[in-house]
């Protein structure tokens, strides 16, 4: 784990093949990644696996954590699994976001879900985009 005056560029919350692999690239291109996962066991296996890559990866355990690691405004990608699962994560993260700062849903969310949780961001000062690249 790295020092709590490490900053990240953008955060990826789920360590699964989509996520893992987007961090992976983020990282390749020069960004540094904080990474976070629900079963945290897997962040160590994930960054021992990174290799040369692990100097721009930052694993982060505890939510807040990983979220207080990434510089403002935030940029937090969610790599899970669509529906209820992106729903307690918003919960969890919602009051640790500033404003300005961007959930990002990578997961394959049904439009109408999508929808009510933008409209559900609208005029917090925070934001919501669904990019539907993974089942989860």
């Amino acid at each position: 784990m790295a020092p709590n005056n490490v900053n990240a560029d953008i955060g990826v919350f789920g360590l699964g093949t989509m996520g893992s692999a987007l961090a992976l690239n983020l990282a390749e291109n020069g960004f540094r990644v904080a990474v976070s996962n629900k079963h945290a066991d897997r962040i160590p296996v994930f960054l021992a696996q990174a290799n040369e890559l692990a100097g721009n990866l930052v694993g982060y355990p505890d939510i807040a954590e990983f979220i207080a690691s990434i510089a403002r405004p935030r940029s937090i990608l969610f790599m899970i699994p669509s529906g209820a699962p992106v729903d307690a994560m918003i919960d969890v993260v919602l009051p640790l976001l500033d404003d300005g700062d961007t959930i990002i849903d990578g997961g394959n969310a049904d439009f109408h879900d999508t929808r009510r949780r933008s409209a559900a961001f609208s005029g917090t000062g925070k934001h919501f985009v669904g990019m539907g690249v993974s089942g989860g």
